[in-house]
């Protein structure tokens, strides 16, 4: 009998991924999405009796600027009801953590030290529990550290590198991820009070960075960067920006991982993982559908694409008619990264499929709570009102400009 899954955070990276292993093996699984019982409730609330295993990869991002409150609030909490509600409703429910290959109780990653203390929480629940760390995760629709290093080195001539560069990454693909986890998952009995270390043998920072270029197709310039300039940075765009794709803390935890021993946790889980540059071509390996709706979502909404939203918008475009000069004209668009005037102009002179799927992708983002001022704003006063629409007047011609000079420059349809 295939095993009863719960999923934590299965909108994620991760998580996206793992619902298509499973859907792919035929089984079948449950999402906990965040509500009013989330975090504080759960222990409570949540009836796990029809649960034989709950996959723990809810994960808050976390930034420098976030109170240790805060952070066991977002991390430590949910673990403490998952476990209370396991004790209460199915004690042979077995739990599994995804941890991270930063944990550790002197690291001075603040993630990874609240990683180490969830490990420690678990050791000591009285449940049955498997703890899975990974290294450096790659793969398709990650919007973390890897996908920022890949818009860099598609983007910059010149790719600026932490320190000398030597210190040691270990990457696994997310393929790799989501089969272990299944494998535990299968037979939890067997796993049970395991920490499976997962990865590949460890490769300098900057090798990494040079083999992403070569499977790119980029020749790129490395220099180094001292290491404080780039906290520096980081702490820029953490003042500034209110989702940045780097924080402080990823960075301490990029230049302080141990490496790790995973040749026992291979042999006991029966996987055998593909080489880095294997990986590499399988992580780099691009979605069209997943970058046209990335770039749309960014260039005309302003919104960062989320798994959820990308799979509606796939199923509602598989109904659209073929338009050849639209899909000409967007592959383009999104292939050479253009600045949206290339868009608003290709979309006045390609016909309605275009304009069909911004409409797709405007249905769906009004519904996000984090989109939702983009379309209804509530808080902008009359003043600011015609501020805004004076200064649109004004912008109007030099986008148009712009438009036919990107359409020229590129010969767009």
């Amino acid at each position: 009998m295939s095993p009863r899954l719960l999923i934590t955070g299965a909108s994620g990276f991760i998580g996206s991924h793992l619902r298509h292993a499973l859907e792919a093996r035929g089984l079948a699984y449950r999402t906990l999405k965040r509500d009013d019982t989330w975090p504080d409730k759960l222990a409570t609330t949540l009836d796990l009796s029809a649960v034989d295993a709950v996959v723990h990869l809810a994960n808050p991002r976390v930034s420098g600027t976030d109170s240790r409150d805060q952070l066991v609030r977002d991390t430590l909490v949910p673990l403490e009801g998952l476990i209370g509600a396991i004790k209460r409703t199915n004690p042979a429910c077995c739990l599994v953590f995804l941890s991270s290959q930063s944990a550790g109780p002197d690291t001075p990653s603040s993630y990874g030290r609240l990683k180490w203390e969830a490990e420690q929480l678990l050791a000591a629940s009285g449940c049955t529990w498997v703890v899975i760390r990974p290294g450096l995760v790659l793969g398709e629709g990650n919007r973390g550290l890897f996908s920022t290093l890949r818009r860099l080195i598609e983007s910059s001539p010149v790719i600026p590198v932490i320190g000398s560069g030597e210190h040691l990454i270990q990457p696994v693909h997310v393929d790799a991820v989501t089969d272990a986890i299944i494998r535990v998952c299968l037979e939890p009995e067997k796993h049970a009070g395991a920490l499976y270390q997962l990865a590949l043998p460890p490769v300098p920072f900057k090798d990494l960075l040079q083999a992403m270029a070569q499977g790119l197709g980029k020749k790129r310039a490395f220099f180094p960067v001292p290491e404080a300039l780039v906290n520096l940075g980081l702490w820029l765009g953490e003042t500034v920006l209110e989702n940045p794709p780097l924080t402080r803390v990823n960075l301490a935890g990029l230049v302080n991982l141990e490496v790790m021993q995973t040749g026992a946790t291979l042999d006991r889980l029966g996987v055998q993982l593909p080489s880095l540059e294997e990986t590499l071509t399988q992580a780099l390996t691009t979605d069209p559908v997943r970058e046209e709706a990335a770039y749309l979502t960014r260039a005309v909404f302003g919104c960062a694409l989320d798994e959820r939203t990308l799979e509606r918008y796939r199923e509602a475009c598989r109904l659209l008619p073929a338009s050849a000069d639209a899909d000409l004209s967007l592959r383009k668009i999104v292939s050479l990264g253009l600045d949206v005037e290339a868009l608003e102009l290709a979309l006045r002179r390609t016909g309605s499929s275009l304009t069909k799927r911004i409409q797709i992708l405007a249905y769906l983002l009004e519904f996000r709570a984090d989109c939702f001022e983009k379309f209804v704003n509530t808080r902008t006063s009359r003043v600011e009102a015609f501020a805004r629409l004076g200064f649109s007047t004004v912008r109007a011609p030099s986008k148009m400009i712009k438009g036919k000079y990107l359409a020229w420059r590129h010969g767009l349809v």
